[in-house]
């Protein structure tokens, strides 16, 4: 027992290659790095409640070369179906592609795309990578929103495709703060304009300015309406007014 222990701490990394191979404590390695990966992503906020759908997320300044206004991280996959997440973008860009071409599929064939339903794709084809020996789990954390004839569902997906419904979430690396902060707010009770307030408020309450880049903020709504971004004109104001905040202030 003691030189498969040793075999494996010494070999960790090249076990890494052969698949989803479990460790000495019952975890799977892979599942495990990605996971890692997926929680120092962006901070990604949502809320749900009778009027809709708010996902906020922050994308980081890494240059002023880049216009970061085109790096769209909130992806409408259907007519009522949208999508963002945190982690390493290049597999959510595929992630999104794959799941699209589902359920773009799916809505031909009938007239209504069921939240249920949306959440089985999403999981199924997350498990994929979970699974075989020719791939390596996503190293993203999900929050998809879904709006079923008025009803609308949001849920939020783990590196393990473990897929639950949730009424608010946090995923990225300010999850655990934005998360304290989404307990104490009464989302059933939010107009837009109150979700967005609240939204940017904690996306500023999350931020680190010690080992945080400063970052800008996109914000996208899913109602009776379809799915829309947000202008920056809308929430010009409270950024304004919280940027100063950060994880040092109650």
């Amino acid at each position: 027992v003691y030189f498969s222990l040793q075999f494996f701490t010494l070999q960790k990394m090249t076990v890494l290659d052969f698949g989803p191979i479990y460790t000495p404590t019952g975890n799977i390695a892979q599942i495990d790095y990605a996971q890692k990966n997926a929680d120092n992503g962006s901070t990604c906020i949502a809320l749900k409640n009778n009027n809709g759908v708010l996902i906020a997320i922050e994308k980081p300044i890494d240059s002023n070369l880049y216009i970061i206004s085109e790096d769209k991280r909130i992806k409408k996959l259907t007519r009522n179906c949208v999508i963002a997440g945190t982690g390493l973008l290049s597999d959510m860009i595929f992630f999104n592609s794959l799941v699209q071409r589902d359920l773009i599929g799916l809505q031909r064939q009938t007239a209504s795309l069921p939240a249920n339903t949306v959440k089985k794709v999403i999981s199924m084809h997350s498990s994929e990578f979970t699974r075989y020996y020719g791939c390596r789990p996503l190293g993203v954390n999900m929050l998809s929103a879904v709006n079923d004839f008025g009803t609308y569902t949001l849920y939020v997906t783990d590196t393990s495709s473990k897929t639950r419904e949730v009424r608010g979430y946090a995923i990225g690396k300010g999850a655990a703060r934005a998360k304290t902060e989404l307990e104490k707010i009464d989302i059933e009770e939010l107009s837009h304009k109150r979700m967005i307030d609240n939204a940017v408020r904690i996306l500023y309450k999350c931020f680190d300015p010690l080992k945080d880049k400063p970052f800008e903020v996109e914000i996208g709504i899913l109602d009776k309406n379809g799915y829309r971004e947000v202008p920056q004109e809308e929430y010009a104001e409270f950024v304004e007014a919280y940027k100063d905040l950060n994880v040092d202030d109650d």
